[in-house]
């Protein structure tokens, strides 16, 4: 997700910020200490990294947060005494939704396209928004606000009814959908003329 000015650390510090909400909610204060600090480190690095870029995390800034992300959520208790169901352990893969969603989209094009899985390409989430018309703030703008929407939606998993649940697990499935259909409409766009350019 490290395509973009601000991109990688803006998603991750909205993660991280929305984590320490859920460890403070379940009473994990060093979880939630640890996943601030994160949120508060990447949110002063933003400052500088936001487009136009004057540093950049490089891969051993976004292996170190991933990294990090990851150790807190394989520490931390999602199901709470509070929770009524197990939908809250799905908490951490909702709030990193969007890097899921973009590594496996990728994988699912390059299968398609029947290119090599480990050659980099142009078809990760953010290159497709900018060939969809977006500007470079645009695209980083609105990959903020989707994965705030997706990753709201998920902590209120934590403390809620069943039925209460699966309307909230339906309202991230439409944001989804949604998103999936709107890269549909790009994909088809990019198809169209490098067919009748083969014929």
């Amino acid at each position: 997700i490290d395509g973009l000015d601000g991109l990688a650390a803006g998603v991750a510090a909205i993660a991280a910020t929305l984590l320490a909400v859920v460890m403070a909610i379940g009473n994990q204060p060093l979880l939630a200490v640890l996943l601030a600090t994160v949120a508060g480190n990447l949110t002063g690095f933003l400052r500088y990294n936001f487009h136009p870029a004057r540093i950049f995390l490089g891969s051993s800034g976004s292996i170190l947060i991933g990294y990090l992300l990851a150790v807190a959520c394989l520490f931390s208790d999602f199901v709470l005494p509070q929770s009524e169901t197990m939908f809250p352990i799905l908490v951490p893969a909702l709030v990193l939704g969007l890097p899921l969603y973009d590594t496996a989209s990728v994988i699912l094009i390059r299968l398609l396209t029947r290119r090599p899985l480990f050659q980099g390409d142009r078809n990760h989430v953010h290159h497709r928004l900018l060939r969809l018309g977006m500007g470079h703030r645009s695209a980083v703008l609105f990959l903020y606000l989707f994965s705030f929407a997706v990753g709201v939606n998920a902590i209120l998993l934590v403390g809620v009814t069943s039925l209460e649940s699966v309307v909230i697990l339906v309202q991230i499935a439409s944001l989804f959908s949604l998103f999936a259909i709107l890269e549909r409409v790009v994909w088809r766009a990019d198809r169209v003329p490098s067919e009748r350019a083969e014929r």
